[in-house]
């Protein structure tokens, strides 16, 4: 696999799983406090079947994110252990 195509997948991820949460959140029927710092009322009536495909979508996302976090640990210590590389006491402070 190209080494584009993993980090288009990821960032995609990035945007999706908060983009879901917000569609599932303003379809609820509630209106949606962003930071604390001023409410969106929601635009749509309530949709309990939007609200729930929408759900799938943030809890398939939230999933997705976490096995590339996985991954990602689990390729950083197979560097580090297998190949003798050096990537992780590089990352640790004061180590440059």
């Amino acid at each position: 696999m190209p080494p584009e195509r993993p980090t288009a997948c990821s960032y995609t991820l990035l945007l999706v799983q908060p983009a879901s949460g917000l569609v599932m959140a303003l379809v609820s029927g509630f209106s949606t406090v962003i930071f604390g710092l001023f409410t969106l009322p929601s635009p749509i009536a309530a949709n309990n079947t939007l609200k729930d495909a929408f759900l799938i979508i943030h809890f398939a996302s939230s999933l997705a994110l976490g096995v590339l976090v996985v991954l990602h640990i689990a390729a950083a210590l197979r560097r580090h252990l297998t190949l003798g590389d050096d990537a992780l006491r590089r990352m640790l402070p004061g180590s440059r």
